[in-house]
């Protein structure tokens, strides 16, 4: 068991096996070698009963911090947006923006946005994990570097890709209509107001910052 831990978070994985055809001569592949939470839970249940507690929480304390630590940055995240929108440096609201995908009714997109957003800030809170383990360190200066690229990758791609991908969403090159009533975000976010780059990289900065703190050297 001790060889299928990764050590940085305790994780165990399913099996050691790669490359295993489905059939012989196959094209499709069985691969174990992942981390499935379900599978380390009762990996860390069978340590605690036979007696490996720090085996147990070495994974057990990895999760805690990304569900808390994801969950935190995410709502800091929010907080620090929808706070510039108080202060009328932008108009962009992402909870909002997500929850439309799915519902037009505006008060359930709030809701849904919302429950979007934080299941997507613990995906991204797991990637930047995933990058403070792969590099053997941490802090929240390298959390806060991470949250540079995440803001230019939120502005340079995601945002002039929502009108292609937003069903509500107005085309660039045609103005917002009954269908599709929502406008779109512009280069860099700036049809939500000029202050929105600024914005953006501010609290994806705190996020990683946060993360960047929360994770042991």
């Amino acid at each position: 068991m001790k060889l299928l831990t990764f050590g940085p978070s305790g994780g165990v994985v399913a099996a050691p096996t790669t490359s295993l055809p489905e059939v012989p001569g196959g094209e499709d592949n069985w691969d174990y070698r992942f981390c499935w939470v379900r599978d380390s839970a009762f990996t860390a249940r069978a340590f605690y009963g036979l007696g490996y507690e720090q085996e147990a929480e070495s994974f057990v304390s990895w999760l805690l911090r990304w569900v808390v630590g994801g969950s935190a940055g995410t709502l800091v995240l929010t907080g620090l947006l929808a706070g510039s929108q108080r202060l009328r440096l932008t108009r962009m609201n992402l909870p909002f923006l997500l929850g439309t995908m799915v519902t037009a009714d505006r008060d359930r997109a709030k809701l849904y946005g919302l429950g979007l957003h934080l299941l997507n800030g613990l995906v991204v809170s797991g990637v930047y994990l995933a990058a403070f383990a792969a590099w053997g360190r941490a802090g929240w200066w390298l959390g806060g570097l991470l949250g540079v690229l995440h803001a230019g990758l939120v502005l340079l791609v995601v945002l002039p890709a929502m009108p292609t991908l937003h069903p509500r969403m107005a085309a660039e090159s045609q103005g917002p209509t009954e269908v599709k009533p929502l406008e779109p975000p512009g280069f860099l976010g700036l049809h939500y107001g000029t202050w929105t780059p600024l914005t953006v990289l501010v609290s994806h900065v705190a996020f990683g910052m946060l993360l960047g703190g929360l994770y042991p050297p």
